[in-house]
């Protein structure tokens, strides 16, 4: 970027459509003594990985309070493992010249094992493993905040990134809202061609569904 050329932002030119938390990320996710080029597509990516931390914080904060005495643990040893060095592997480096970009690499890695263990679990899991996951949780939001990152609450933070998607989508809420019913007319006749197109149909407008027993439910792609 040059200002002679006319292709260079201020910093509150970009928090006007960035958070200050996406900017530190991108900011933080090179190491400083290499050259850092800003790129629309580089600050939404970033946007999309401090969405994804914050989406591992809110699956383990809604795990139940109390898991089994009786049940097995089920999170292997490796990944234990993983998640207990989690904080000696950040500071080590941390230490290293200062490499945020690698120091980050082991939240995102922390939440990437979180992310893969969450849906094994069973309705009540074994307390070790509960223990552990809402430890990690809370070390990675103790890492990222060393750089100003994770500091939102969590659910609060995926529901304002998900207006955001929304205003920009090219579908509202109302015709979301008419396509799902359609659907389940579908479902509910057994036309199951007509409820996988609206699924694809919605799906192409980067809204997805998931059914439960309690109903469908939808929400913005936000990876």
């Amino acid at each position: 970027m040059s200002k002679s050329l006319g292709n260079f932002l201020t910093i509150r030119e970009v928090l006007e459509r960035y958070s200050a938390e996406a900017l530190r990320l991108f900011v933080f996710s090179t190491h400083y003594r290499n050259p850092l080029d800003y790129s629309e597509s580089a600050m939404k990516d970033n946007a999309a990985a401090l969405t994804r931390l914050y989406a591992c914080l809110a699956e383990v904060a809604a795990l139940p309070e109390d898991g089994d005495p009786a049940a097995t643990p089920l999170i292997a040893a490796k990944d234990r493992r993983k998640l207990e060095e989690m904080v000696a592997r950040f500071e080590q480096a941390m230490d290293n010249d200062f490499n945020t970009a690698l120091g980050l690499a082991q939240l995102f890695e922390a939440a990437r094992i979180i992310n893969k263990i969450r849906p094994t679990l069973p309705a009540s899991p074994a307390p070790a493993d509960l223990a552990l996951l809402r430890r990690s949780a809370a070390s990675i939001r103790e890492l990222g905040g060393i750089m100003g990152l994770l500091g939102d609450d969590p659910a609060a933070h995926l529901q304002a990134r998900r207006e955001a998607l929304l205003a920009d989508l090219a579908i509202g809420r109302a015709e979301i809202e008419a396509l799902i019913e359609q659907r389940n007319q579908a479902r509910a006749a057994n036309d199951w061609l007509a409820a996988d197109r609206i699924r694809d149909q919605l799906l192409a407008q980067k809204v997805e569904l998931k059914d439960s027993a309690e109903g469908t439910t939808w929400d913005v792609k936000m990876m």
